[in-house]
Formats: C-alpha cells, sequence, structure tokens
C-alpha cells in the first residue's frame, strides 16, 4: 500500500483547533464576536470566510485566531478582555458568542441592578 504522507509530515502540521502562539486549545467564536470587539484597523484584516478562535490563556496575547494562523492580539481589540487581565477594575467582557443573556445577568450584578 503507498502512503502518500509521510507521518512525520502529518506531524509537523499544526492543529487549526490549537493558538499558534501557545498551542493551547481555542474555543469557537461567532464572526460577530470580532466584527464587535476588534479596533477598525485590525477589523479591515478580518477574513469573513474564516472561522476564528478564542484563546482564554492569561499569559498569551492572543485573543483570537484562524486555522490559517492570523491572529488578533490584546491590541485589536476595543476593549480590556477578562481572561487577558489579571486587574480587578478590568470589567467582564464575554467573549464567546451565544452568552448573551448571561453577559447581562452579570452586567446587572456589576452594576448593582
Amino acid at each position: 500500500m503507498h502512503r502518500c504522507c509521510s507521518e512525520m509530515e502529518l506531524g509537523d502540521r499544526p492543529d487549526p483547533f490549537r493558538c499558534p502562539h501557545n498551542h493551547r486549545q481555542g474555543k469557537l467564536v461567532k464572526l460577530i464576536t470580532l466584527k464587535s470587539l476588534l479596533l477598525p484597523t485590525a477589523l479591515e484584516q478580518l477574513n469573513p470566510q474564516t472561522s476564528y478562535r478564542f484563546c482564554e490563556s492569561s499569559s498569551c496575547p492572543v485573543v483570537y485566531f484562524s486555522a490559517e494562523g492570523q491572529t488578533f492580539t490584546t491590541e485589536d481589540i476595543k476593549v480590556p478582555v477578562f481572561q487577558k487581565n489579571e486587574g480587578d477594575n478590568v470589567p467582564f467582557v464575554t467573549v464567546l458568542a451565544g452568552h448573551a443573556n448571561e453577559f447581562k445577568r452579570l452586567l446587572a450584578i456589576q452594576i448593582g441592578q
């Protein structure tokens, strides 16, 4: 049986679901999340045909990344990202799409309503 790819070649390929900076598993996010949080200069680089993932590691500067290796760092985001900042004064921002109700509940708690 002929093999077209060696196991070494397959093993050297980056995992598209892992952050290219720290190699940790990323969580899928909806495009609307990036459109809402990216600065205009970063938004110009956004590819709407690509899926993006969130790197939640506080020690990694990458916030969002694609399987193609494109990254958006904390410098590309409009607001501080809770998971990327350890300070007490950082507002909690839900970066994973589909958590709108939880976000509203947590926001109400934070502002005392």
